[in-house]
C-alpha cells in the first residue's frame, strides 16, 4: 500500500471535515440502529411508519436520486412481515455469509419490486444500497461499496486485488481493501482527529466511518485535486469508465424529467385548489357558471340556464375554456402551462428516464 498517498488523502479529508463542521455520516451512525431495532420490534401494522422514521435518519446518503429506502418503505406497507424479515436477516451477526446475506436481500428485493411497485426502477436496490444498510447499521464490522469511487481509491493507495470478476462483485475483497486503510487510518491518527457530539464512543467504528465517507468523496473537491496516474482518470477498467458515464448521462436526463414532472404536478395541483366544488368560475361560451362537482380531472359546471356540463380540468384551463377568479390566475396558469399542455409527454419523459437509468443502476454513487 502507498501510505504517503493514503496519509496526504486523510489530512486534506480531515482539514475539510473540521473546516466545514460536516459530521452527516457519523450523525446516521449514531441513530441508525437503535431506530432500525425500534422499528424490526413494532408490529406489523407499524412497521412502515417505523421504517420510515429510520429513512429520514439517512434522507441524504442512502437516498438521493436513487430511493432504495423509500422502496423497502412502501413494500413494507403491503408486505410488512417479509420486509421485516428480510432485514432481520441482513443484520443478522451469526449469519458471517457476507455474499450470501447481500445477494439473498437482492433477489427478494427484485421480487417486491416487481410485484408491489412494478416499473418503479427508483426503488430497485443494488449492492451500494444495501452495503449501506449494513454499514449505518454496524459500521464497526461494514463497509459502503462503492464501485467507481473504490476503483480511485484502491488505485491512488496501491491496493492490487481487484474485487470485480466478470459481472460478479466481491465484497470480501472490497471490504478487505478498507479493512487495510482503516488500520492505516488509525496508525495515522493515533488519536481520533474529529471530534463529533454524535452520541458514538470512539471505537474501530470511527475509523470505518472516517474510510467510508473518504472513498465516498474522492472523486469531488478538494480530494479528487490529488488523484494521480489511474485513479486520476477515475476507474481502472475501460468498462466501468463508460458505465459511470453512461450513469451519469441518465441521471442528469432523470433529474431533469424529475423537474418537469414535479412542475407538472404543482400545476394540477393548484387548478384542483381554485377549480373546487361550489366554486364560480368563468366558461368561454357560458360566462358565470359554478362548479357542482370535481373529481381530480373533470368538473361539472351547472349552467345558468339549469343544464349541466363536464369539463377536463386541465385541458380547459390550458385552453383557456374556463378560468378562475384567482388574481394571480393568470400568472400562475402561464408558469405551469408548458408542463400541462404536455402532461403525457411529460409523463412518457419520466418513463424513458427511469428505464434509461435502470441498467446502470450500480455505477450511479450516492451524493453524500
Amino acid at each position: 500500500m502507498n501510505a504517503n498517498s493514503l496519509y496526504s488523502l486523510l489530512d486534506t479529508y480531515v482539514a475539510e471535515k473540521l473546516n466545514n463542521r460536516i459530521n452527516n455520516p457519523w450523525q446516521v451512525c449514531a441513530g441508525f440502529k437503535p431506530a432500525m431495532d425500534r422499528a424490526l420490534l413494532s408490529s406489523d401494522e407499524e412497521f412502515a411508519q417505523q421504517l420510515d422514521h429510520v429513512r429520514t435518519l439517512s434522507a441524504h446518503t442512502i437516498d438521493s436520486l436513487k430511493q432504495p429506502f423509500k422502496g423497502l418503505v412502501k413494500w413494507a406497507q403491503m408486505e410488512p412481515a417479509r420486509v421485516k424479515s428480510m432485514l432481520t436477516e441482513l443484520f443478522d451477526a451469526n449469519e458471517i455469509d457476507l455474499t450470501l446475506k447481500v445477494n439473498t436481500f437482492l433477489e427478494e428485493s427484485a421480487q417486491l419490486l416487481s410485484a408491489c411497485t412494478p416499473g418503479r426502477m427508483q426503488y430497485a436496490q443494488d449492492l451500494t444500497a444495501v452495503t449501506s444498510y449494513l454499514f449505518f447499521y454496524d459500521p464497526q464490522h461494514s463497509f459502503v461499496y462503492f464501485p467507481a469511487s473504490g476503483c480511485a481509491a484502491a488505485n491512488q493507495t496501491g491496493f492490487r486485488d481487484t474485487w470485480m470478476k466478470g459481472q460478479e462483485t466481491l465484497l470480501p475483497v472490497y471490504n478487505h481493501m478498507c479493512q487495510e486503510l482503516a488500520e492505516a487510518a488509525r496508525n495515522h491518527f493515533p488519536s481520533y482527529p474529529l471530534s463529533f457530539d454524535a452520541g458514538l464512543p470512539i471505537l474501530d467504528s470511527w475509523y470505518h466511518i472516517l474510510i467510508t465517507d473518504l472513498i465516498a468523496g474522492i472523486r469531488r473537491p478538494p480530494l479528487a485535486s490529488q488523484l494521480t496516474g489511474q485513479a486520476k482518470a477515475l476507474f481502472p477498467f475501460k468498462t466501468l469508465s463508460e458505465m459511470t458515464a453512461r450513469a451519469d448521462s441518465a441521471r442528469d436526463e432523470m433529474q431533469a424529467a424529475q423537474s418537469d414532472e414535479r412542475s407538472m404536478k404543482e400545476g394540477i395541483a393548484y387548478l384542483q385548489s381554485v377549480f373546487q366544488e361550489g366554486a364560480t368560475i368563468l366558461h368561454r361560451t357560458y360566462g358565470k357558471v359554478q362548479i357542482l362537482k370535481a373529481t381530480s380531472t373533470i368538473l361539472t359546471l351547472h349552467l345558468e340556464n339549469g343544464a349541466t356540463k363536464e369539463v377536463g380540468t386541465v385541458l380547459s384551463a390550458v385552453k383557456g375554456i374556463i378560468c378562475a377568479e384567482d388574481a394571480d390566475y393568470a400568472e400562475k396558469l402561464a408558469a405551469y402551462r408548458p408542463f400541462l399542455e404536455n402532461e403525457k409527454g411529460v409523463r412518457l419523459r419520466k418513463d424513458l428516464a427511469e428505464r434509461n437509468l435502470s441498467p446502470v443502476y450500480p455505477y450511479l454513487e450516492p451524493q453524500w
